[in-house]
């Protein structure tokens, strides 16, 4: 019985361990390629590099990562590209492909096929402008734009700035004008690394489409709209109206006005005067 169980135990300890997930290995032939006579093909090179590290659970681990990566180079690009910001010690991936994005030349950065369809998708939205109450076409141009933007965003190709002029080229005047208004009383969250955004650059991408999001949900609110909307435009063309009527010129009346006053004002001046000046005769 006692054989029997060390046996059994024995049996079980000396069976196939499971072996831990790890991204490809540079000689099966299954990672991602780079060609060098290529560069707009480092964007799916990362994302290639990217993707099996996550499926490794490999997340934070950015020196087995940047040490796969390079491993999948050809000798020279990898010689070059491990000289680069996060490529040695200590690792850092994220900053490692941006510094690979930046000595590429700025044509071949991204795939040409995301930069021409977002640039399609802008067109499109200026030639007719989006309204808040057009939910449909909103959301075609919103994810749209994100599923193009967000990997030449990741890429460091193009600027975060950039790519939120672009969003709001394709709003109409007053969806734009309440966005703006919209964020202004909003707080801009700080940064991962804990540093207060740049004032002129205060909202992310994905910020800005979330709080528009919101504005177009509002207003789809039952078969009229949401109440909210029509406040709110209200108030725009209120404030609008004020301001114009602050800023326009007086009227012919109003000028006409203010001279028969001031031309008045003078006169009683003069005539205090000359009563302050006038001899008094004695009893």
């Amino acid at each position: 019985m006692t054989g029997s169980k060390s046996g059994s135990a024995s049996g079980g300890n000396s069976g196939p361990k499971r072996q831990a997930k790890t991204m490809p290995a540079a000689y099966s032939g299954k990672h991602p390629i780079y060609n060098a006579a290529n560069p707009s093909t480092a964007t799916r090179f990362f994302e290639g590099v990217e993707l099996p590290a996550k499926v490794a659970g490999l997340s934070g681990q950015d020196e087995e990562i940047v040490t796969h990566a390079l491993s999948y180079l050809d000798t020279q690009t990898a010689r070059l590209w491990s000289r680069l910001e996060g490529g040695f010690e200590p690792y850092n991936f994220e900053n490692w492909r941006k510094a690979v994005m930046k000595i590429l030349p700025k044509a071949s950065r991204f795939d040409v096929g995301s930069m021409a369809c977002l640039d399609h998708l802008c067109r499109k939205a200026r030639e007719r402008p989006i309204g808040r109450d057009e939910k449909s076409a909103f959301y075609e141009f919103a994810l749209g734009f994100q599923a193009e933007a967000e990997p030449l965003l990741k890429s460091g190709v193009i600027a975060n700035l950039d790519l939120v002029l672009k969003f709001i080229g394709g709003l109409k005047s007053t969806f734009r004008d309440g966005l703006s208004e919209r964020l202004s009383h909003k707080t801009p969250a700080v940064d991962a690394d804990g540093a207060a955004r740049d004032k002129e650059n205060p909202f992310t991408l994905a910020e800005v489409i979330k709080v528009a999001t919101e504005m177009v949900d509002a207003v789809a609110v039952g078969p009229f709209g949401a109440l909210t909307y029509v406040e709110e435009e209200a108030d725009y063309a209120r404030n609008m109206t004020l301001s114009g009527l602050s800023d326009r010129a007086e009227s012919a009346g109003s000028k006409a006005l203010k001279v028969k006053q001031e031309s008045m004002t003078e006169e009683m001046a003069k005539l205090r005067l000359q009563l302050l000046t006038v001899p008094l005769t004695k009893q």
